[in-house]
């Protein structure tokens, strides 16, 4: 169930918490599935179809949303 609602995880930044470490553990899978995306959209530049191109933009664009909200939460870190 997707809610769309921020979540805050406050701690402390010597003894992050199960919590902390999750979302951590998702920032990290969603910089690295954007950085796989970016690879891949580099190799279909030059040979993919409008279709194809349709579908990476997508993705691309979904993968860049998620990339900011990582963007902004580390920026707000004090770690």
């Amino acid at each position: 169930m997707n809610t769309n609602k921020t979540v805050y995880v406050i701690g402390e930044p010597d003894r992050p918490g199960p919590a902390a470490r999750q979302v951590d553990a998702v920032d990290a899978a969603q910089l690295e599935m954007a950085e796989v995306l970016l690879g891949h959209a580099r190799e279909l530049l030059d040979e993919a179809g409008p279709t194809e191109l349709r579908h990476l933009v997508t993705e691309l664009t979904c993968a860049l949303a998620d990339t900011l909200r990582v963007a902004v939460r580390g920026r707000d870190r004090p770690w």
